[in-house]
């Protein structure tokens, strides 16, 4: 979201256009909530299975369902978009850091999608009976490091980065350099950003550790 922001124009509401994300994002969370766990309940299936509720639990289900090859079709199918725009935000931090460097945006591109793809591999193959560490299917291991591991280090790192670095720059930015007036609780939300915000997710990270 860092990198997409660096790309809006400086006359754009950075609350406005992070409030929007928040709510469809939310939204669309909530309706896959909706559609996957009533039918998960209902076939008596665990939901905290991990990825292989996607890829074992939910086939099985979709087997069982009047029309299940269409809901089956459809639902992989969107999951395919979903995964693949997924990928190309993913790629667009790493390609946006080497073309600063000075790279060209089809080198950057294909380098780091080609890497992506080959370290890719091994969670692809997984759920096959593929690599498999201290027991353990990789894409579990890889989800374990990601999810619980990374995402939350890498959020409390941001909020300490912006709230104690860069925060003069964070006002100027969200105020399009004075441009567009500050809104009411810019100064509350920086004292979440510094002092809530890291202690929650360090709060989540630590009791959240489980292998």
């Amino acid at each position: 979201m860092i990198t997409y922001g660096s790309y809006l124009q400086k006359d754009i509401s950075l609350p406005g256009a992070a409030a929007q994300v928040c709510f469809l994002d939310t939204m669309v969370a909530l309706l896959a909530g909706l559609v996957i766990f009533p039918a998960v309940f209902a076939f008596g299936v665990e939901p905290g299975a991990g990825p292989g509720l996607t890829f074992i639990t939910l086939p099985g289900i979709f087997a069982q369902m009047p029309g299940g090859m269409i809901w089956s079709a459809l639902f992989f199918l969107l999951l395919f978009v979903a995964a693949l725009t997924s990928a190309i935000s993913l790629l667009e931090v790493a390609c946006a850091y080497f073309i600063d460097k000075g790279w060209s945006r089809a080198k950057a591109a294909w380098t780091m999608g080609t890497l992506i793809f080959l370290l890719g591999i091994p969670s692809g193959i997984s759920l096959g009976g593929g690599l498999k560490i201290a027991g353990k299917d990789f894409m579990d291991v890889a989800g374990f490091f990601t999810d619980q591991i990374m995402m939350p280090l890498g959020g409390m790192l941001i909020s300490i980065f912006v709230g104690w670095v860069i925060a003069d720059v964070a006002k100027d930015e969200v105020t399009g350099n004075g441009r567009i007036p500050v809104f009411a609780g810019f100064d509350i939300w920086m004292i979440f950003v510094k002092f809530v915000s890291p202690l929650a997710i360090l709060y989540i990270f630590v009791t959240g550790l489980k292998w």
